[in-house]
């Protein structure tokens, strides 16, 4: 939630950074800031059920990107419906989702 605060608190520069050439920098940081998170709530990162460097890039870059996403509709989502959305994401096969 607290990274969802402080992009919500700094909208207008992470919107303009966003639309810049920053844009895969700073999606690549955010799925660093994400394993580094899980990395610290215990998540075994080092032997998934996926191979590496695979499984990152698909946990990591798929919430980096829903992150992205949010930001680029102007954050209409409130911080709690967000977390829904990576939630339901983290919980729901890709047939799921679309079925």
């Amino acid at each position: 939630m607290a990274v969802i605060s402080y992009l919500q608190s700094n909208a207008a520069l992470i919107t303009a950074l966003i639309n810049s050439d920053l844009k895969n920098s700073i999606q690549e940081q955010l799925a660093n800031l994400f394993k580094n998170i899980f990395t610290e709530n215990n998540a075994n990162i080092n032997n998934p059920k996926i191979a590496q460097p695979y499984a990152s890039n698909i946990i990591f870059g798929s919430i980096s990107t829903i992150f992205i996403t949010w930001i680029k509709n102007n954050m209409q989502e409130s911080p709690k419906e967000l977390l829904n959305i990576i939630n339901s994401y983290r919980k729901l096969t890709p047939i799921d989702i679309f079925s």
